[in-house]
C-alpha cells in the first residue's frame, strides 16, 4: 500500500470539526470492509458506488434528476493501513418540498443491502442523530484528519456527482 506520510496542522482538523457542528446531519454511519489490504483508492471507489446505488434504491432509476433530495454526506476514512473503514455524517432531506420522504427504517435497510453487496465481509452501523451534533462526534469522525492520507481522502457532499 502506497500511503503518503506526514501531518496536517491540527488547526485544519479543528476548523473542519467546527464547521461540521454548524451543519444538520440526520445519521452517523460506519461502513467497514474487513479487508486490511484494500487501498484508499478502492475504498473511495466503493463509496462512490455506494452513493449511486443508495440514491437509486431510494429515488429510483432517475435518481440523478432529484438533485435537491439526494443523500448528502461527509465521509472520513479511518485506519487505512490496518482496517480501512468509513465514517459518514449524512443528511437525508426531510423537507416538505421533497417528493418522497424516506423512512429511517427503510433507509437503514437500503444502506445495509447496498454496502454488503459492495463489501460482502463488511459491516454497517447506522445511528440516527437527533438535534445538532456536538464536538465529540465531529472530533471522533475527524480524529485522524491530522494525517495526510486521511486528510487528503475525506469525501465532501456531491463530490461523486456530475453537476
Amino acid at each position: 500500500m502506497n500511503i503518503t506520510v506526514g501531518r496536517v496542522p491540527p488547526r485544519s482538523r479543528e476548523e473542519i470539526s467546527g464547521w461540521l457542528q454548524q451543519q444538520r446531519f440526520t445519521h452517523f454511519i460506519t461502513l467497514t470492509t474487513h479487508n486490511p489490504s484494500i487501498t484508499i483508492a478502492r475504498m473511495r471507489e466503493r463509496l462512490k458506488q455506494f452513493d449511486a446505488r443508495l440514491n437509486r434504491a431510494l429515488y429510483g432509476p432517475k435518481w440523478a434528476s432529484h438533485k435537491d433530495q439526494l443523500i448528502w454526506f461527509f465521509a472520513f476514512i479511518e485506519s487505512p493501513e490496518t482496517n480501512p473503514h468509513w465514517h459518514l455524517l449524512l443528511t437525508l432531506d426531510h423537507t416538505p418540498v421533497a417528493d418522497k420522504l424516506i423512512d429511517t427504517t427503510l433507509l437503514e435497510e437500503h444502506i445495509r443491502d447496498v454496502w454488503l453487496r459492495l463489501a460482502p465481509a463488511g459491516t454497517v452501523d447506522v445511528k440516527e442523530i437527533h438535534g445538532k451534533i456536538d464536538g465529540l462526534l465531529t472530533d471522533y469522525v475527524g480524529k485522524q484528519l491530522v494525517h495526510v492520507p486521511q486528510y487528503s481522502s475525506f469525501v465532501t457532499p456531491d463530490e461523486f456527482r456530475r453537476l
